[in-house]
């Protein structure tokens, strides 16, 4: 870190923002950088030979370059969720992909029983495309065979059940995500699994040949995306987004914060950058909003002053303030009632005289 060389600590911000990296890259650098220098002032060792002045200097020098590049990251944040915008995934096309998906896993569970093996990640595919087109998840990929036999015991058949999988992405945040499932979508593919057999000791409901969880869940969900018809090759993160998106044009705010947690997604990361965003029609309806800010009429001052009428703007004349002066109340006076002036003697200044030396 060159640590007391702030030339080399000036050196060290320019190649980040020099080279090919994007600029939110060399921002996280840094901030991950700035963290090191306030936990190390703080906890300085020992047998450190720096001066905290000097700590303190090098960390001004990489806080100053941070603020410098808050321009570039929220520029850049906005270009990249202009580019999301643009390709984001119609309505109709998650419509088409939740339906499509539902309908299809039932012929592949029944080849699954004939076959044991080969369709096995070809159900993962499908599955995460109706899980996913629908409540923008894709948390699947963690579920655990104790989470599914939990949501038994406390739902039933004819109310659905509620998986809660603490294991996700920003369960520190919003702890267990929840996903509401019927009978039929679900227990069908976990009475077939202890007949398929893992290789090794797994207990994920979507299980792979060795202990971990899937790798390439993205890659079935395009395979079977692209089987059902659907235009592009979107991601996981480009469902997510398109679900919430459309969520925004539907739901009302109150409506839109329940289903952000639900869906596990921070409402006020998404909001940042989205008036920022708008699309052609959302563009033009706002453009009509402040057109009919300068027709809706007079401004209210010039209804104000027509109510008061013209004597009501004439300035109020005061008549001038008469000196006072000064008095002093003694406490005979206060209480007799009477106020008397306090007299002051000027005694003549006498000339000095000369010394006389003897």
């Amino acid at each position: 870190m060159f640590m007391a060389d702030m030339d080399g600590v000036r050196r060290y911000v320019e190649m980040l923002q020099t080279t090919s990296r994007a600029v939110t890259t060399a921002n996280f650098y840094l901030r991950n950088v700035a963290q090191f220098l306030g936990y190390f002032k703080e906890t300085k060792p020992s047998l450190c030979r720096l001066s905290q002045t000097q700590i303190v200097a090098v960390e001004r020098c990489i806080l100053k370059a941070l603020r410098d590049l808050r321009k570039q990251v929220t520029l850049h944040q906005v270009e990249v969720k202009r580019v999301k915008m643009a390709r984001v995934v119609t309505v109709s096309n998650l419509q088409r992909c939740h339906h499509g998906a539902k309908a299809k896993i039932p012929s592949l569970l029944d080849e699954l029983e004939e076959d044991g093996e080969a369709s096995r990640y070809h159900i993962y595919g499908y599955f995460a495309a109706f899980v996913s087109s629908l409540y923008g998840h894709r948390v699947i990929t963690n579920m655990l065979l104790k989470e599914v036999a939990l949501a038994k015991t406390e739902g039933s058949p004819e109310e659905g059940y509620i998986i809660n999988m603490s294991e996700h992405k920003t369960a520190k945040v919003f702890g267990a995500a929840q996903l509401y499932l019927q009978k039929d979508e679900l227990e069908r593919w976990v009475s077939m699994r202890p007949k398929i057999k893992p290789k090794a000791k797994n207990d994920l409901v979507f299980f792979t040949a060795g202990k971990g969880p899937m790798k390439n869940l993205n890659g079935y969900f395009q395979q079977a995306w692209a089987e059902m018809g659907l235009p592009g090759k979107p991601t996981f993160t480009d469902v997510r987004t398109a679900v919430s998106a459309h969520g925004k044009n539907l739901h009302s705010a109150e409506e839109r914060a329940e289903m952000a947690k639900y869906m596990c997604h921070d409402e006020a990361t998404a909001d940042k950058f989205y008036a920022l965003s708008l699309n052609a029609k959302q563009s033009g309806e706002m453009r009509r909003r402040f057109e009919a800010t300068l027709q809706s009429g007079k401004d209210e001052s010039d209804e104000d002053e027509g109510k008061a009428g013209p004597s009501s703007t004439e300035p109020e004349i005061l008549p001038p303030r008469k000196r006072t002066r000064k008095t002093v109340r003694d406490s005979s006076s206060e209480e007799e009632g009477e106020v008397k002036y306090q007299e002051w003697k000027l005694r003549a200044i006498q000339p000095r005289q000369p010394r006389s030396h003897r």
